[in-house]
């Protein structure tokens, strides 16, 4: 009875805990590579290159989930797709905020007619300055997360090294 009920349990949770896992992942990965995608996009832009061009190149140079995500856009706007509606397409597949403020600030500078390599430049100092802060915040919680461990191994050395005295003491039958 117990094991059908923790199949039934796996059964039930474990599809949608590993789905989640997955995405996660995918999410984290995500998050990880637009900071160099953005950086190379700049430089391609700023050598010369149209948007879809220098994003068609970075596609190729850099493997890796965004640049799936990207390819994809990329072959949505080769069939027909406009690329505010491509774009709109991939914010919508991905749940990662940064790259949904990208997006937005692409679709809002292809608008508004201001300048993409500007537009880029601006985005990719900001996943740069918001990458530093994460490093900086995982930095800061390091010591917090260590006490735990820390305290729990003094305790065991504790026992391990006043263990054999506290039993020596215990039968000469000085207390007792």
């Amino acid at each position: 009875v117990l094991m059908l009920g923790l199949l039934v349990f796996g059964g039930v949770f474990g599809p949608d805990a590993w789905l989640n896992r997955i995405i996660n992942d995918r999410n984290v990965a995500i998050r990880s590579q637009l900071p160099d995608v953005l950086d190379l996009l700049v430089i391609s832009v700023e050598a010369g290159l149209g948007f879809d061009a220098a994003l068609a190149r970075v596609v190729k140079v850099v493997p890796g989930v965004l640049s799936d995500e990207f390819h994809r856009m990329i072959q949505e706007t080769r069939v027909g797709v406009a690329r505010r509606t491509a774009m709109r397409n991939l914010r919508d597949r991905t749940d990662v905020d940064e790259l949904r403020g990208f997006l937005l600030a692409m679709m809002q500078a292809e608008a508004f007619g201001v300048s993409i390599s500007r537009t880029l430049r601006v985005q990719a100092d900001e996943m740069r300055i918001k990458r530093r802060q994460i490093a900086q915040e995982k930095a800061h919680a390091a010591p917090v997360k260590l006490i735990g461990p820390l305290v729990l191994l003094i305790m065991v050395i504790f026992i391990v090294l006043l263990g054999p005295a506290v039993l020596s003491i215990q039968e000469s039958g000085l207390f007792g």
